[in-house]
Formats: C-alpha cells, structure tokens, sequence
C-alpha cells in the first residue's frame, strides 16, 4: 500500500472561483479533501461541494494559524498525512506518482515540495518561491504565524521531493490588488516588531527606504527574466506588492514624523 492512500489534503479559500475547481480535479486521487472558506461570496464553496471526495467547512477567518490548526487538526481527517494546499495550487501529475511511489511504512514527518509557477497555465521556468513544507504528519505538526501567512513545521525527519505543486493564481486583478495591500499591512506590522538578527531582505525592506524598494524590484527582474509576458506579469505582481510596502512604511513615517 502506498502513502497515496494517506494523505488528506486540505485548502483554505477566500473568493477562489476562478481556481478552486482545477485544484479540486487535481485532486480526485484524494479520498478526503477538506476545504476550510473563510466566508466567501463567489460561490466558492458551492463549486468544492459538487465534489463527492470534498467536505466543506465554513469558518470566519481570524488569521492564518488559527485557520489551518482548525482545517490540519479539527475537521476529524482520520489518516496520518495531510497536504497543505492553496487554492491556487494543483498537484501535478508527477507530483501524484511520486506520493504513490513512497511506502506508507516510510518513516518521516513531513516533505519540502518545490513548486512550478505558472501565469494562466504558461510555466515560467523559475520562480521567486523555493520549496515549501507541505506535507505533513498529523501527529508531529506545527504552524507558526509568519506575518501575512505562515509557516508549517514538523518534529522529525524531513525528505525533499521532486515533482513540482503547481501555483498559478487566475483570480482577477481587482482581488489581487484588494489582498495585496492587506498582507503588506501585515507584513509591515512584523518587520516593525522585529528584533535579533534580520534576513537580508527584512533588513533591506525596513531599513533601506525607497532605495531598498527599488533593489528589490531591480533584484526580482534579474532573477526571473523578462523575455515571456508571463514573467513580466509575475514581476509586476512582486513589484506591486512591495510599492504597497513601501506606502505602508513611508504612510508610518510621515506620522511619526
């Protein structure tokens, strides 16, 4: 018996229309898919619920942590693993056979899961985004807030797969705007707070100014080209989110001021 048969994925979703049913069919594999909506009024938990593989839970959402201990750990999953999803993120079918290939007896608590980032089904090839712990064993896992997300963690030993989950966010521009500039609120509130040592670029986004913005923006354009419109989109998206960033400090500073 493979560990395919084990793993329960779950997804928060918030106005995921234009995702929410290409994760899902990624998903059929899944004998239990949990997704936890924070209220959404698209229909989104009315697509996930013509799924016969899919339990929905309508839960008002109060942070990110909170959300996913209540999807991870309070929607009675029975089976050992779960699969940390997005609604914007589909198993690829690489991805599904390499979960089918590992034994269930295999004896670790959680896998770091790269990701192929595409733009309205185009692959860019490379991405920002490394890879992430997404799967995990019920009874060993973590999740810490981190700012406008979080991080799930897991007591014991961690594997690297190889096949790729799929990110591509088709949700329409005034959505992503609208989330944009409420996770740099949050963002901002925790580089604020922050003390002890920084990474690098939490130092640069608080410490630089706009200098630091446009090293970042320059940065990100270096690293991901500029030769598919694809790319272009993801750099604008990145751009955007830390122009909103960089309002929040500079909004701050002018009080302070």
């Amino acid at each position: 018996m493979s560990l395919l048969e084990h793993i329960a994925p779950v997804l928060l979703t918030f106005q995921e229309a234009p995702n929410i049913e290409r994760t899902l069919h990624s998903l059929r594999w899944a004998t239990d898919v949990v997704v936890v909506d924070s209220e959404s009024t698209d229909g989104t938990a009315e697509l996930a619920r013509q799924f016969d593989n899919v339990r929905v839970f309508v839960r008002p959402f109060d942070n990110h942590r909170a959300q996913w201990t209540f999807g991870l750990c309070e929607t009675k999953i029975t089976v050992p693993f779960v699969l940390a999803l997005d609604a914007d993120m589909s198993v690829s079918d690489s991805l599904r056979r390499e979960f089918a290939d590992l034994p269930d007896e295999v004896g670790f608590n959680g896998a770091m899961v790269p990701f192929d980032y595409k733009i309205w089904g185009e692959s860019l090839g490379t991405t920002l985004l490394g890879p992430q712990l997404r799967l995990l064993r019920r009874s060993a896992l973590r999740v810490e807030q981190l700012g406008h997300t979080q991080r799930f963690d897991a007591d014991g030993p961690i594997v690297d797969l190889s096949a790729p989950l799929i990110h591509d966010d088709r949700k329409p521009l005034e959505d992503f705007v609208r989330s944009q500039s409420r996770y740099a609120n949050i963002e901002w509130g925790r580089l604020r707070e922050l003390n002890g040592e920084l990474r690098l670029s939490e130092r640069v986004r608080r410490d630089a100014g706009l200098f630091g913005t446009v090293a970042i923006c320059g940065y990100t354009a270096l690293r991901i080209g500029w030769s598919k419109p694809g790319r272009r989109r993801y750099w604008l998206e990145r751009a955007m989110f830390e122009l909103m960033l960089a309002y929040r400090r500079e909004q701050e500073n002018l009080k302070d001021s």
